[in-house]
């Protein structure tokens, strides 16, 4: 029975089968508040026998049960005044298991920075369970685990946790808390014996391990306790919370870094860009000037031609003539990128400016066997405040483009008033424009292709030139097309008298 007895014990102190801290603890309670009970009673006896030894009465029932109600009215105070003292003289490392898990829970839902979660955890269990080391490790992007925060160590950490622990650590689902003497995993119990630490708490979130805490001795040389594991695995639980929350922070910070680095990189190549348009476009003027200085020249001597040159300068002319437009349009473009896009108006009439385009484009109608009609509504139409030159390179794109899509009929240009708004329609008898293409028609290097290797004449800016410029005139365009019977785009400018 001895022998019994003995193994018994050995058994409860080995594997902690009994919280020898809460019996010993709840004894000394007991036995002090059953001395002050005892104290109390006495007392109050005594008082009583002297008040009725003076009034010469003897002890009766309600006497006994006044004694009795007063001791169980004191019991409450009595129990709690004794624990406290207990506590003060033989536990002064206990803690309020209540007040530990709200004040972590507080600070655990102030801060969603990695290094201050970890400074954070570090402080409060430290504090909390007066141990001696503690360091926090978190994942790496190598699939490893390397110390955010340490505690009680005279050297930095920087070793990463060993394979075979992690390996090990993964065949659990649960594993709870790691004791570094009760480990039943040699490798787990070297790498706790390694750092000189008693207990390993891996931390969860949704299966996941988030992080990993290692604990060293208690500095009162106690030993952890249920009380210990349970508030350990609460705090646990509330650590790999607010840690995902902060691994999901940093990492929408990095994507911001990485989206705020990609737009300044996409703005530097879209000056670049402009830079480059706005050199070659200037440059290119000059040369062009000159080309189509001598074309019209020699337009004036046809008499004086050969047969054959008459051909080629049409077609000399009618390459500078694209040549020119392509260069202004590409410097209105670069000075609306540039936000320095300025507008010299003065009141202009546009019917005049819209017919002397139609008829200088008429040439380049006939030689693709189009006819290229103008027609001027019945209304008398005022002058306009807008920017000339502006305005003639957005109507020529129109007009130049539908000669250039149209490969039979005609193309009619119109100049009419609606509702205080002058209207400039550019018809044609096309193959007309698909209506999936349509909201895409005005935005830069866009072109409709009926397959990825068919030749397609231009560079796709024309009309996003002609949106830009009449935009900044307070206007807008549309486009109204059908397939198999053509297309009519029409710019609307508003008069002022509306």
């Amino acid at each position: 029975m001895t022998l019994g007895c003995v193994a018994l014990v050995y058994g409860t102190l080995k594997y902690q089968a009994l919280n020898f801290n809460i019996v010993v603890r709840k004894s000394l309670v007991y036995s002090l508040l059953t001395a002050l009970i005892s104290v109390i009673f006495l007392l109050l006896i005594l008082g009583m026998q002297v008040v009725m030894q003076v009034s010469g009465t003897n002890i009766n029932i309600p006497a006994i049960i006044l004694t009795a109600a007063v001791i169980t009215f004191v019991f409450e105070p009595l129990k709690n005044i004794s624990r406290s003292i207990i506590d003060r003289l033989f536990f002064r490392q206990a803690y309020d298991p209540e007040k530990t898990i709200s004040g972590f829970s507080e600070v655990m839902t102030r801060t969603i920075k990695l290094d201050e979660i970890g400074q954070a955890v570090c402080d409060l269990i430290t504090t909390t369970l007066k141990i001696d080391k503690l360091v926090l490790y978190t994942p790496t992007n190598e699939n490893n685990f390397r110390p955010l925060t340490q505690w009680g160590y005279s050297e930095r950490l920087t070793e990463e946790i060993p394979p075979e622990v992690l390996w090990e650590l993964g065949q659990h689902k649960n594993p709870g808390v790691f004791e570094s003497k009760n480990v039943p995993v040699l490798e787990i119990e070297a790498f706790l014996n390694q750092l000189k630490a008693e207990l390993l708490l891996p931390l969860f979130f949704e299966n996941e391990t988030v992080g990993l805490m290692v604990l060293g001795r208690k500095l009162s040389e106690q030993k952890y306790d249920l009380d210990d594991y349970r508030i350990l695995e609460i705090l646990g639980n509330q650590t790999a919370v607010a840690l995902h929350n902060a691994y999901l922070f940093e990492q929408v910070r990095r994507e911001k870094d990485t989206v705020t680095k990609l737009l300044a990189h996409e703005r530097e190549i879209d000056e670049r860009k402009s830079e480059f348009i706005l050199l070659a476009s200037h440059n290119l003027r000059t040369p062009l000037s000159i080309i189509n200085g001598y074309a019209e020249k020699f337009k004036s001597q046809y008499a004086l031609l050969p047969p054959w040159a008459v051909g080629d300068l049409e077609t000399i002319s009618g390459a500078g003539k694209q040549l020119t437009l392509l260069a202004e349009g590409l410097l209105t473009a670069a000075d609306v990128d540039r936000g320095s896009l300025k507008l010299n108006k003065a009141p202009v009439d546009l019917f005049e400016i819209t017919e002397k385009l139609a008829n200088e484009y008429k040439k380049q109608a006939m030689q693709k066997g189009l006819n290229l009609e103008f027609k001027k509504s019945s209304e008398t139409i005022p002058a306009i405040n807008i920017d000339a030159r502006r305005i003639r390179l957005a109507i020529e794109n129109l007009i130049d483009n539908a000669i250039k899509f149209t490969m039979a009929g005609q193309v009619t240009v119109t100049v009419g008033l609606v509702r205080q708004n002058i209207r400039i329609d550019v018809a044609d008898t096309g193959e007309g424009i698909p209506e999936s293409e349509v909201p895409q028609l005005f935005t830069t290097f866009h072109q409709i292709r009926k397959s990825p290797l068919e030749p397609v004449p231009g560079m796709g800016i024309g009309l996003y030139i002609v949106k830009l410029i009449v935009k900044a005139h307070g206007g807008e365009v549309q486009v109204n097309s059908e397939i198999g019977n053509g297309s009519t785009f029409s710019i609307i400018l508003p008069t002022g008298q509306n």
